[in-house]
Parts: C-alpha cells; sequence; structure tokens
C-alpha cells in the first residue's frame, strides 16, 4: 500500500516531554497516582516549569535537537490503495526531567508565618492554611508534608504556622524535666495522650509540642502512641539549640555538654559536632558559628 505524507497547512503546538520508566509506572492505570505540572516565577537558579508526581519534583528543562520529529495524523481525505498522512506538528526538541534540587524546607520557611502567642490572634487574617501551602509550593505532596513535619509546622485557629527555635527547645526540656518527675523513660513507647496533659500542666501549647514529637519520633507511630527515634531526636535537638545559643559563636565544649545535658542519659554519646553543619571561626578550634543547611 502506498502511503503519501503531507504537510498540514495549520501546524499545531506540541511538546514531547520525556518520562522515566519510574514516572511511567507511576501513572499507568494500574498504578494511577497524581500527577501535576506547577509554575513558579523563572530564576538563574530556577527554571519555573516542574512536574509533580505524588512524592516526587522535577525541573522541566527543553533540550534543543538538530533532528525534526513530525507528529502525523491520518488525513481526512481517503484514496482507496493509499495510506495519507498529514504532519501536524514539528517538534525541534524534547522537554527532560531533572530532579529538583532546590530545598523544600528553605522554600516552606518563607511561606509559613513564624508563631508568636502574642500576636498570632491579630495576625490570622494574613495566616495561611496548609492548603493554601501546597497550591502556592512547586514541590509534590509528600514533599511538602514531609519540609512540614521537619519544620515542626503546626495548626492554630485553622491557619499554619513553625514554632520559634525557643519555643521548641523549652517545650523539650519542659517535656524531659516532666518525664523525668513522672519517672517515665523517654527511651519507650509513649503514651501522646498523657504527655499532652503533662505539658498542658506545664503550661506549654499541646499543638507545638505534637509537631516536635512528631518531628523526632519513628515515622510508623499511631497517633495514640509514639516511640522517639534516638538518631533523629539527637540531631534535631542540636541544630535547635544552635539556632538558640549560637548565634555569633558559642564555646565547643561549653555547646556540646549542654547538648548532652539536655537528652537522656542513653543517647548522650551520640553527641557529636560532625553530625551538624558547622563551621571553625578562623584559628581558634574552640568556637563556631551555624552554616547554611542547619
Amino acid at each position: 500500500m502506498e502511503t503519501v505524507v503531507s504537510i498540514d497547512a495549520v501546524q499545531r503546538n506540541f511538546r514531547l516531554l520525556e518520562l522515566s520508566p519510574e514516572i511511567l509506572s507511576s501513572i499507568s492505570l494500574n498504578n494511577a497516582r497524581f500527577l501535576a505540572f506547577d509554575f513558579v516565577s523563572p530564576t538563574q537558579y530556577d527554571p519555573g516549569a516542574v512536574l509533580c508526581t505524588v512524592d516526587q519534583t522535577f525541573e522541566i528543562r527543553q533540550v534543543q535537537s538538530s533532528n525534526i520529529l513530525y507528529i502525523l495524523h491520518p488525513s481526512q481525505h481517503e484514496v482507496e490503495n493509499r495510506a495519507d498522512l498529514s504532519a501536524i506538528a514539528q517538534c525541534h526538541g524534547l522537554l527532560e526531567l531533572i530532579p529538583k534540587r532546590s530545598d523544600v524546607v528553605q522554600h516552606l520557611r518563607s511561606k509559613v508565618p513564624v508563631y508568636d502567642a502574642r500576636y498570632a490572634s491579630e495576625k490570622s487574617k494574613d495566616g495561611v492554611t496548609i492548603t493554601d501551602v501546597i497550591v502556592d509550593s512547586p514541590f509534590s505532596v509528600t514533599e511538602i508534608h514531609n519540609g512540614l513535619r521537619e519544620l515542626c509546622a503546626f495548626e492554630f485557629c485553622g491557619f499554619c504556622w513553625v514554632p520559634t527555635a525557643k519555643d521548641m527547645k523549652d517545650i523539650w526540656l519542659a517535656f524531659m524535666n516532666a518525664m523525668t518527675v513522672e519517672g517515665i523513660s523517654i527511651d519507650k513507647e509513649l503514651d501522646i495522650h498523657h504527655a499532652d496533659s503533662l505539658i498542658l500542666e506545664e503550661g506549654y501549647s499541646a499543638s507545638i509540642f505534637k509537631a516536635v514529637l512528631g518531628r523526632v519520633s519513628h515515622g510508623d507511630d499511631h497517633n495514640d502512641r509514639a516511640s522517639i527515634d534516638p538518631g533523629k531526636c539527637v540531631t534535631w535537638l542540636g541544630s535547635i539549640l544552635l539556632e538558640t545559643d549560637g548565634e555569633n559563636s558559642v564555646q565547643k565544649e561549653t555547646f556540646v555538654s549542654r547538648w548532652r545535658d539536655h537528652l537522656p542519659e542513653a543517647w548522650r554519646p551520640n553527641v557529636n559536632l560532625d553530625i551538624l553543619k558547622v563551621s571553625l571561626i578562623g584559628n581558634e578550634p574552640s568556637n563556631f558559628v551555624v552554616t547554611d543547611g542547619v
């Protein structure tokens, strides 16, 4: 059978998007999952357009090619013993997906307001909900929720907030003291409701406490029980202490000693500055400052 190809007078706009086998699998009919395109104002480091699966974000970049690919469509004019095709579009390049390099936590810090009990009710009119954050963030839903968990974000008056490092530190110390008085070891599985009541008795926010507990606990905890992950907890507490106590510089030994004192005795051997991102000041090895990414 003869095949005749003609160039359609009206060319359509198409872009070819190269998908990895993993993404194809995630959007296949047998494994249907969320897939969305998003766009933010492009910068030198961010191209703007992204594609989000349920748990990953990819930057979309256009790659030019010297080859031209025609997209063909059966012609509307049928001729016996002949297959007529029309080229309805020309593609000079394709779009490729690159795992997004931007830091979701840094992005969320710019979107979610810091909680201050003195002004929270006044700020509510300018607050953001978790839905607002998801809609306004060029990241997958899973990455956003993980980032909010890392920041110990919580809801109050229907809005999403991030606690200050000082509030998180104070709540952790109150929690440690309350557990000690009650004779409860935090090495074991905890009753969240009982821990909440102890925090409330100390005059602290149960919402912030639950967010802190969620940050340092194993991810598979149930709603009424929690098991603290020693590795997560040691690193998190170190970063919080750096933020509250190391704004300028701090003596290394003083800081490490304080860090250990705020942890259960069994976890203290895990304290090591190597697990935090810090840098020494000048030629004095006993001082250090916080660096970006802590």
